[in-house]
């Protein structure tokens, strides 16, 4: 189950290195006793589905195969084709190889750690506002 919460496209990636990206409007919503809706097809080609997920445009996806290389990629990069398709091949794998898990980096979670120099000028004012409180005390 997948519950949406940005305005984005749903990302599905098998082992064999293949994905798609589809836009949420093309799944209906389950109720009750829903049978479930088929999201893509898994061939000996494809291989098994590995992760869904919900991504934007501006977010990356990082691959992580059974050897432990890691592959960084955007997801702009990836067609959005229909529901129940196969996919475009994500990475090319060596042989014997299967992609173990794929997570995405969204673009705030980069800037987090980065102070802007606006934040820092103001944090510096704030400073010497205490400063100045203290010196008149």
């Amino acid at each position: 189950m997948l519950i949406v919460k940005r305005e984005g496209t749903i990302l599905v990636a098998t082992e064999k290195g293949y994905g798609k990206r589809t836009d949420v409007i093309q799944y209906r919503t389950q109720t009750r006793g829903g049978k479930g809706v088929l999201t893509m097809r898994c061939t000996d080609k494809t291989g098994k589905m590995v992760k869904i997920m919900e991504v934007v445009d501006s977010d990356d996806l990082i691959v992580i195969t059974d050897a432990g290389v890691l592959m960084r990629q955007p997801v702009g990069a990836i067609r959005t084709i229909g529901r129940v398709t196969q996919g475009v091949r994500l990475v090319k794998l060596d042989d014997g190889s299967i992609i173990s898990s794929i997570t995405r980096v969204m673009q705030e979670a980069e800037k987090t750690g980065e102070i802007d120099k606006s934040e820092q000028d103001a944090q510096i004012e704030i400073d010497l506002e205490k400063s100045d409180n203290k010196l008149e005390e």
